[in-house]
């Protein structure tokens, strides 16, 4: 639970661990760093597990990120900056965002380009030149990073997108509801992770779990679960409007 990711990697790389979440990416990476033992290793995509008799088998899309650009309205050079990111969004900016510079970042051999041997992966590309971290681009083409990917993680990118739970639109809270996130909120989630935690690493026997579930409903569980569900039904209502 309290891992850095270089513990985390070097139990799986040494046979210590069998199963964990992580990006798909780590499919590729984790073999390249075992050099030339990297035949001896292998990672495979796992289907999520059904939890109850009538779940699905799906993870949460973590596809949309919670953090963005932002232009200050009295900067001096506040147009530039938005030509910048209107420029980010047009074909010729997610090209350059996506592969980068023709003879530095990538070669084209009878109009197919290629990532240079330089860069052996997706992870190693993004260390080595920034592209495809966050702040460097707004838009993707992730089809460009396909050949890079190997045989199994190809076919594993293939089947997840079939496995993740549907996109839903970001809440907005009320001045109240905020107030009751921040508060109530704070001090279950807290307290969940806490128990949760001792619970997976054993320091809690599963027979103290009602006393748990007793403890978080005191807490005010349902108080967040009620700000969340207005907020859902609230947001549904406009997106419904909309169309």
């Amino acid at each position: 639970m309290a891992h850095k990711r270089k513990q985390f990697n070097d139990l799986l790389l040494q046979n210590k661990a069998f199963i964990a979440s992580d990006y798909i990416g780590i499919m590729d990476e984790l073999p390249l760093m075992l050099g030339d033992k990297a035949s001896e290793f292998s990672l495979d995509y796992m289907l999520p597990p059904v939890g109850t008799p009538d779940g699905k088998s799906h993870n949460v899309f973590a596809g949309l990120q919670t953090d963005g650009f932002a232009v200050a309205a009295n900067s001096k050079e506040r147009d530039t900056l938005l030509q910048y990111l209107d420029f980010l969004y047009s074909p010729e900016g997610i090209e350059l965002a996506t592969w980068g510079k023709e003879g530095e970042t990538y070669t084209t051999q009878n109009g197919v380009r290629k990532f240079k041997d330089d860069y052996k992966e997706f992870g190693d590309l993004r260390t080595k030149t920034g592209i495809a971290t966050i702040g460097a681009h707004t838009v993707l083409d992730m089809s460009a990073f396909e050949s890079m990917y190997s045989p199994k993680m190809q076919a594993a990118m293939k089947i997840a997108p079939e496995h993740e739970t549907k996109p839903q639109p970001r809440l907005a809270y009320t001045n109240e509801e905020n107030e009751v996130l921040s508060m109530v909120g704070e001090t279950v989630k807290k307290y969940h992770e806490e128990q949760i935690a001792k619970f997976i690493l054993g320091q809690k026997k599963m027979d103290e779990w009602d006393a748990y579930v007793a403890e978080v409903n005191r807490l005010g569980v349902q108080q967040v679960l009620d700000v969340h569900k207005s907020a859902y039904e609230r947001t549904q209502k406009f997106v419904n409007e909309g169309k």
